[in-house]
C-alpha cells in the first residue's frame, strides 16, 4: 500500500472520518523523559572524560547540563540530544 489513499480506503470503516481526512501531523518523541529514564545511564557515561572530551565538549559543562536535566531543574533535551 504505497499510495496513502489506498490506506485511507482500507481503514475507512475503522477510524472516524475526521482522523482519515486530517492533514499529516508530526510525531513528538519524549526525549526529555528518555534522558531521565531509559537513556540516563548512557547520557551520564557519555558525559565523563574522555568520552565527552573526545567528542569536542567541555566535560564539566556536559556533566552540569546532564545533572540539571536528570534532576528536573532544567530541560536541556535540545542541547543534550542535538549534540
Amino acid at each position: 500500500m504505497d499510495d496513502p489513499s489506498n490506506l485511507k480506503r482500507a481503514v475507512a470503516g475503522l477510524l472516524p472520518a475526521t482522523t482519515i481526512t486530517r492533514r499529516k501531523q508530526g510525531l513528538g518523541v519524549p526525549i526529555a523523559s528518555w534522558l531521565r529514564g531509559p537513556l540516563r545511564r548512557y547520557s551520564t557515561s557519555a558525559s565523563r572524560p574522555p568520552a565527552s572530551h573526545r567528542a569536542g565538549f567541555e566535560p564539566a559543562t556536559v556533566a552540569r547540563l546532564i545533572t540539571e536535566h536528570v534532576g528536573g531543574r532544567r530541560n536541556h533535551r535540545k542541547i543534550l540530544w542535538g549534540s
